[in-house]
């Protein structure tokens, strides 16, 4: 089975709904909105602007374009998560939001009740589900749109965007290819004609993290996919996701997760070894349920509509 197949596809023409839990997510955009309803333990997100923590029970909005970090807080938060693609709603495709976490802004009981029963019918697929799914989500964006604060971007402010995600990408890719070596921001910087200072301060404003930083967060996650899938000898997996200094690679493991690299080896759960949809790959801890295990979740969730 291809890897997150279950949330490549659209099911609905221009959405899509997944059940998630995450540990955590290195910097990311994507071209979809994205709409976060946290169901179990806090989330910590980290945006262009601010960081902030969406407690259980909220509903958060993401605009397109918009790099965003996922950090879990106590245990890995679990969300429900919908992703609607700007096509859809072309009227808003310029807008930005200002804020992101909903219930500051609205009651957002109504909402919850839409996303519950546009969650169950996405999942169950019983006849004229698109339509059911379709109406759930233009009610829950007008309602949003109406109460939420945004801000409409011109087209010089898009073009720049966009030439800033693209930079991004090759940013993101260089580290992907390299960061079990020695890595320098200067030898990215040649590649792309500019300074280093210039490309310091990109990072800086894109993933609210130093170069250093970042190369650190992908290869601790290297380090952790090795050792989910069963590779026990610590030095070995220090050196390969481009740790030169072990202690420095035990540090990381303390500022990441809490624990060494040796009591991050013992905890792992054999369940979630075995579970073909835990993701654990050099940018993400995290698991997606199946369309089954995602009806069964929201089945037993203790959720009561008004």
């Amino acid at each position: 089975m291809e890897e997150l197949e279950i949330i490549r596809r659209w099911k609905v023409p221009g959405i899509r709904l997944f059940l998630n839990t995450v540990e955590y997510r290195t910097a990311h955009f994507h071209s979809d909105w994205e709409m976060l309803w946290v169901l179990e333990n806090p989330l910590q997100i980290i945006t262009l602007q601010k960081s902030f923590r969406a407690e259980v029970g909220q509903v958060v909005l993401l605009t397109p374009n918009m790099p965003h970090e996922f950090r879990k807080v106590e245990g890995g938060c679990t969300f429900l998560c919908v992703q609607v693609s700007r096509e859809l709603f072309p009227g808003i495709d310029n807008l930005v939001m200002e804020a992101q976490i909903v219930d500051e802004f609205m009651d957002t009981a109504a909402i919850k009740k839409w996303l519950f029963r546009c969650a169950l019918a996405y999942f169950r697929r019983e006849r004229f589900y698109e339509m059911e799914v379709m109406g759930h989500v233009s009610r829950i964006f007008h309602d949003i749109f109406t109460a939420m604060p945004s801000h409409s971007v011109s087209m010089d402010e898009a073009r720049s965007r966009d030439k800033r995600n693209a930079r991004l990408l090759r940013l993101q890719k260089y580290v992907d290819e390299n960061y079990m070596h020695k890595i320098r921001l200067a030898d990215f910087a040649k590649e792309e004609g500019c300074t280093v200072s210039f490309l310091s301060h990109f990072v800086r404003d894109c993933l609210n993290q130093t170069f250093q930083e970042y190369v650190t967060s992908v290869r601790f996650n290297s380090a952790c996919q090795q050792i989910a899938a069963g590779n026990t000898k610590m030095l070995d997996v220090c050196m390969e996701s481009g740790f030169s200094d072990y202690r420095y690679f035990t540090k990381a493991f303390r500022q990441y997760c809490g624990m060494t690299p040796e009591q991050f080896a013992h905890s792992q759960n054999a369940q979630l070894r075995e579970d073909a949809l835990t993701r654990r790959s050099i940018h993400s801890m995290e698991r997606f349920y199946t369309e089954e295990q995602s009806l069964r979740y929201l089945q037993n969730l203790s959720f009561h509509e008004n």
